[in-house]
């Protein structure tokens, strides 16, 4: 059976999310036309149309979100016990992909509760709706999430205190500083929504954020004096309440807004009334309609156009309010979508069997390698920034997680002096991610891969000496040299994925092994032929056996140990 492409299901399932945005713009403006105006909104968002792609995660929930307002709406409006069945399944489904989703349960039954009140459906008929609503959604929700099933109440409020209280401690760069995401400003969500958003849309959003708080406050204790009114109350709330409590909370959020993106199908929503508020408020004079017209149809263009010129770079865009300097502000490409064409660029000029490209920052290299072939892919040797063994003939980075923030409070990085820009990936001529090549290729450490397993007899070649024990930031090294004593060179990698490594463990007082030969380290280069290698392997604290013996060994990965075919392991006294 073929898997599933999640990329394409990620695609189908943003679409019915703007369909339904399309469905809930049309049943509260009664009108086609406006329908179209909320899908363009979406649409043409180019961070939300990017990750519409391949987020699976906070775009899935912003449709599932979209498709519960959907519902909802259908619900008020008909008061049908068939749209309180749908909207309860919509709503389960919602709250099972994250569980914020149970703010679309509570301002059901709260708009309900009020509309019985106000009279405006019959308590028998609110009865048997909150009765099948109840129903469905609570049996929905557990049917939908098997970690419920053994303890639904439990299990449930596990997985609502981890919500709250999401476990991420690493750093964000926010304006052009860095803060912890535990400890984020309280303006960090409006910031992030205004500068990622096409200044238009925020300024529509604006004015129907604006026109509908108005009228809550004329409406005084009757909340809502119609039935639009009462939709309005509702996307106001499913805009405002999540950033009210990511706020209040202290809630931990990192990449941008991205978490928070299911409130961007009530901000459509309120632009599209922004956009319906505007139009009647100019309705006398029809230049001035002929002009928002054309301020519409401009942005839209504008935009359009903007996605196709940055593809695949469309989740990098700021509006012009962030200015220029963009990576030294706020994060950037943290998707990886450019790490394809750096790689491709590197294939078209560089004919050398073996490429290696040490990744300087946060970004998932290994996996853009999936997309090209196996011969390919295997041709290049990544490896990450920790590697202080190996010079690379290339680096990359994206620059996030690795700025510092010097006294002046000004964004820095490491100045790579051996190395020279060799291709740079631009969005409105900011750089978004880099790629440097070394100057002297002599320079580079020496590493083949080798095509074949070696044999026990080539093995037998080698020796192992102890060299001295270093310390460096609370971290132990032990130095050990790898004598190859024939004539033929010993490559690090293998094609086969069985590289040489060293690998050690630590034997008691009376030579009792304590640990198993768990840690293993990648030679740094190849082992040439009559000659040496020198490396360093890290003993992490409370590993050490005082009186004991750290035993070192070398291992054909997968194939055999050196001290079972011959080669003597290294055994250092542990004072």
């Amino acid at each position: 059976m073929q898997k599933p492409n999640r990329t394409l299901l990620t695609f189908i399932f943003s679409f019915l999310g703007v369909l339904a945005i399309y469905g809930t713009a049309k049943n509260i403006f009664k009108d086609d036309r406006i329908g179209i105006i909320a899908v363009l909104i979406v649409i043409l968002s180019p961070r939300i149309f990017a990750q519409s792609f391949y987020n699976s995660k906070d775009i899935v929930f912003m449709a599932a979100f979209s498709i519960a307002i959907y519902t909802l709406i259908k619900l008020l409006e008909t008061l049908n016990m068939t749209w309180a069945v749908l909207h309860g399944i919509a709503s389960a489904f919602a709250v099972d992909i994250r569980i914020m989703g149970v703010l679309i349960f509570i301002v059901t039954i709260m708009t309900l509760i009020v509309m019985v009140v106000k009279k405006e459906m019959a308590v028998t008929t609110w009865f048997k709706l909150n009765l099948f609503y109840l129903l469905v959604t609570l049996v929905g929700v557990v049917a939908f999430f098997p970690f419920l099933w053994t303890d639904p109440v439990g299990n449930f409020l596990i997985a609502f205190g981890n919500m709250s209280k999401f476990r991420w401690g690493g750093s964000v760069l926010y304006i052009g500083s860095l803060y912890s995401a535990t400890n984020l400003p309280w303006h960090y969500v409006p910031v992030w929504l205004f500068v990622t958003t096409p200044p238009l849309y925020s300024i529509l959003a604006i004015v129907g954020v604006c026109k509908t708080t108005a009228d809550l406050c004329g409406n005084k204790f009757t909340i809502w004096s119609g039935v639009e009114e009462k939709y309005y109350i509702i996307l106001l709330i499913f805009f405002l309440a999540p950033i009210v409590a990511v706020i209040l909370f202290s809630s931990v959020l990192y990449d941008g807004w991205r978490q928070l993106y299911f409130i961007y199908p009530a901000f459509v929503l309120l632009s599209t009334r922004g956009v319906v508020v505007v139009w009647y408020s100019i309705d006398k004079w029809k230049w001035k309609k002929n002009f928002f017209i054309s301020i519409l149809a401009f942005s839209f263009c504008y935009y359009g156009n903007w996605i196709m010129r940055a593809h695949p770079l469309q989740n990098v865009y700021f509006n012009l309010f962030v200015g220029s300097d963009w990576k030294n502000k706020f994060e950037l490409d943290y998707w990886g979508l450019g790490n394809k064409e750096a790689l491709q660029f590197i294939l078209d000029r560089d004919s050398t069997p073996l490429i290696s490209v040490r990744v300087d920052s946060a970004t998932p290299l290994a996996r853009s390698l999936l997309l090209f072939s196996t011969h390919v892919k295997n041709r290049f040797y990544l490896l990450n920034k920790s590697n202080h063994d190996f010079v690379p003939k290339y680096i990359f980075t994206n620059y996030r997680g690795i700025s510092k923030i010097d006294e002046d409070k000004t964004v820095t990085y490491d100045i790579l002096e051996d190395y020279q820009v060799f291709y740079q990936k631009k969005i409105d001529g900011e750089v978004i991610n880099t790629l440097y090549r070394i100057k002297d290729d002599n320079l580079c450490s020496k590493i083949t891969m080798s095509q074949r397993e070696y044999t026990a007899k080539e093995f037998r070649h080698f020796r192992l000496n102890s060299g001295k024990i270093l310390s460096e930031d609370d971290q132990l090294f032990v130095r050990v040299e790898i004598v190859n004593s024939g004539d033929m060179n010993f490559s690090a990698l293998s094609i086969r994925g069985q590289p040489i490594r060293l690998s050690w463990r630590f034997l008691d007082k009376v030579g009792k092994p304590t640990t198993g030969w768990d840690p293993r380290k990648d030679l740094p280069f190849d082992i040439p032929a009559n000659g040496e290698l020198t490396m360093q392997i890290p003993i992490k604290h409370g590993t050490e056996i005082k009186g004991g013996t750290l035993q070192i060994s070398i291992v054909q990965e997968g194939v055999f140990w050196g001290h079972d075919v011959g080669v003597e392991p290294l055994s250092i006294p542990w004072e």
